[in-house]
């Protein structure tokens, strides 16, 4: 006959079996952890090595603006070779995994070519995908707008930092490293538009002045032919840009359109237009007696064109319209002197941005705005046009004016070009503001979906549009 168990028996039984069990789990405890370090791991590693892209993209993307625009002075081929260094050499100083300085590969992780954003709704009514659309270099853009930097952790058996990343706990399993890649691009938009947001506190670099658009062209068509420089004129001498024999030189007839401003209209001189008063005798408008380095204005010439932007009217007719052909409303209507200097001084707020639409202004032929002309040029503004002098700015290009005056003038605004003050005076008898054309990139500017073209000076800032 059995005696039976004693419950201290079973006890020691039970610790047995526990033991065993806690074992088995601890295992797969241990297993778990060592899985979600390695697992952790990785995602460090991912995550550095997008900041690696990042970075790099961005750091090399500061060459882009030299080769874009108006003011280009590199070639496509030199804006590579100034930013892929400094893509490389920044990426040298973010570490990723178990490397201290990151490598990237010039030649084959750093690319160029063109980016322009696709609308969700286009012009032509077509529908978009609401993205950046990238030309590659080897499909030969005219430019390049935009760097892509590839942070690589997957040649094997590299020793030069791009090997894959290594592993620790899975090495059980007999798994050693992980393969891991980065991408980032940077890229420089050219823009249509400003927008500030509502409460913010940042500011828009417009100033309340609209010019004809039919001078713009006019003044375009100054650069291209001061440009050419037949060698018969002395392309810095001034004084031979209001020679109108010049004009007469078939040669340029496809620049200048031998002086004539639009067909149908009577022959105006290129670098001249007429006085804003009767009797509306011509005027110069355009000379190159400034130069801007750095923002800082100094005379003498430096090849590049300064417009009289008022006060003239740009154009000869029969009967000149009438308007205001100074300063206009942007933001509230009837604005006071005081709010144009601020305007001048520190651009457009928030809330002179609230009376449009999701606080923007964007300007196009097929939807432009019309805006109301203010009070005109008077000494009143000159203090704050002084204090702006060499700093670049935006102003509005319009294609039709109302035949009225003062006040109740109404402009048809088209386009945002950039300029900067180089010389006023409204306080004596010879009033006017003379402007040259800058490169203006605005944090706060919106997005064009066109392409840069030689004569674009608005930009984003560099942004990462991966």
């Amino acid at each position: 006959m059995k005696t039976p168990k004693t419950a201290r028996d079973l006890r020691k039984k039970r610790k047995g079996a526990i033991a065993a069990m806690t074992a088995l789990l601890l295992m797969a405890i241990l297993g778990l952890v060592a899985c979600a370090l390695d697992i952790g791991w990785i995602e460090m590693t991912r995550t550095q090595l997008q900041a690696v892209a990042d970075a790099s993209s961005l750091a090399g993307g500061t060459e882009l603006l030299d080769g874009l625009g108006y003011f280009a002075t590199k070639t496509p081929d030199e804006v590579v070779d100034a930013a892929t260094p400094v893509a490389v050499e920044f990426a040298g100083h973010n570490r990723n995994a178990d490397v201290e300085a990151s490598f990237i590969d010039g030649d084959r992780d750093v690319k160029f070519g063109k980016a322009t954003f696709d609308p969700v709704e286009r012009e032509d009514s077509s529908e978009g995908c609401g993205c950046f659309i990238k030309t590659p270099a080897s499909e030969n853009p005219e430019y390049y707008n935009y760097i892509e930097v590839t942070a690589l952790r997957n040649q094997v058996g590299s020793a030069a930092g791009d090997g894959p990343a290594p592993l620790f706990f899975a090495r059980i399993f007999g798994i050693n490293e992980k393969q891991l890649r980065a991408t980032a691009t940077a890229a420089i938009l050219p823009a249509n538009g400003f927008h500030v947001a509502e409460g913010s506190d940042d500011t828009a670099d417009v100033m309340p002045f609209a010019l004809n658009g039919k001078v713009w062209e006019k003044f375009l068509r100054g650069q291209e032919y001061y440009d050419a420089g037949d060698g018969n004129y002395a392309a810095n001498d001034p004084a031979m840009l209001a020679d109108q024999t010049i004009l007469d030189d078939a040669t340029f007839d496809d620049v200048n359109n031998n002086g004539v401003q639009d067909a149908g209209e009577p022959n105006l001189p290129l670098f001249w237009g007429q006085e804003a008063s009767p009797p509306y005798d011509p005027i110069q408008i355009m000379t190159d007696s400034h130069t801007v380095t750095d923002g800082t204005v100094s005379s003498g010439s430096d090849n590049r064109l300064e417009i009289r932007v008022f006060p003239h009217k740009g154009v000869l007719t029969e009967e000149a319209p009438g308007g205001n052909f100074g300063t206009i409303d942007f933001g509230g209507t009837d604005n006071s002197t005081q709010v144009i200097k601020r305007q001048i001084l520190d651009g457009l707020n928030a809330d002179d941005m609230s009376y449009y639409p999701e606080n923007e202004i964007i300007l196009s032929e097929e939807d432009p705005l019309e805006a109301e002309a203010d009070t005109g040029i008077s000494g009143g503004i000159e203090s704050a046009l002084e204090s702006v002098i060499g700093q670049c700015r935006a102003i509005a290009l319009f294609s039709a004016v109302t035949d009225e005056s003062g006040n109740n003038t109404m402009y048809t605004l088209v386009e945002f070009v950039a300029l900067t003050v180089v010389e006023v005076d409204l306080s004596s008898g010879d009033k006017r503001l003379i402007m040259q054309r800058c490169t203006l990139v605005d944090d706060n500017a919106v997005v064009d979906t066109g392409d840069i073209g030689p004569n674009t000076t608005i930009f984003t800032p560099l942004i990462l549009i991966r």
